[in-house]
């Protein structure tokens, strides 16, 4: 494996690392009377929440969660991964200057 493959791979890992982290920490805004969704899962959605906040505090409430879409998840990202730096490393430098 060349440096431009495992670079490329390592990119797309923490991106797909970064998602995830990230999207459970967004949601509506913490204001009396605002509800919204809340989405755990990229790309595919493992949890999804309606989160409504109230006087008393968050009421929470689970409209799917299905665990084991992660393994689709994970596969689908790692295949994905690694189609996309295979073609990054067979292309070489030629793609990143617009040439095909």
């Amino acid at each position: 494996m060349s440096k431009t493959f495992t670079i490329t791979i390592a990119v797309c890992i923490a991106l797909f690392i970064g998602l995830n982290v990230l999207m459970p920490l967004t949601g509506p805004p913490a204001k009396v009377g605002v509800s919204g969704w809340r989405r755990i899962g990229v790309p595919f959605p493992v949890k999804v929440e309606n989160v409504q906040y109230t006087a008393t505090g968050p009421v929470v409430t689970v409209i799917k969660n299905q665990s084991w879409i992660w393994v689709g998840n994970v596969g689908l990202w790692l295949l994905l991964s690694y189609r996309f730096s295979s073609w990054v490393d067979r292309s070489g430098a030629a793609w990143w200057r617009g040439r095909f």
